[in-house]
């Protein structure tokens, strides 16, 4: 990788991202490395608002909603995960597969039932939302 970075360095650009303490390791790997790479960002990790509002938005963007449970066991769910999370739990993504579970748990949820309406497609209730070990697993 330094021999095609150095020869192609006008015609290259190499973007390389990870965690930060293996992102360390790795440049440490090769004496040459580190002064190939003169710019690094570092990408602090969002807040429970922040991460609140990204699934707020993942939700709208699927056509689906949070009634008022869901909204309050979602922002309790996210302060937890704030509180207990790994270095590595993967932030957004964490969210992204919570979003995506409550959807298939809501699916579970009304399955069965009769008569559906409009609302009852689209709205996630409490119920619908995982407990936090069965994303983090």
């Amino acid at each position: 990788m330094v021999k095609s970075m150095e020869d192609q360095r006008n015609n290259l650009l190499v973007i390389l991202a990870g965690y930060s303490s293996e992102m360390n390791r790795f440049m440490a790997s090769n004496p040459g490395l580190k002064s190939r790479f003169p710019i690094h960002i570092e990408f602090p990790d969002y807040n429970d608002e922040e991460l609140f509002k990204i699934a707020v938005h993942m939700y709208h963007e699927r056509d689906y909603q949070l009634n008022n449970r869901g909204r309050w066991r979602l922002k309790q769910h996210l302060d937890e995960f704030i509180r207990t999370r790994h270095p590595h739990s993967g932030n957004a993504r964490y969210v992204r597969n919570l979003v995506e579970k409550s959807i298939r748990l809501h699916a579970l949820r009304i399955v069965n039932r009769e008569y559906l309406t409009r609302k009852d497609l689209v709205l996630i209730d409490d119920a619908d939302l995982p407990d936090l070990g069965s994303i983090l697993s």
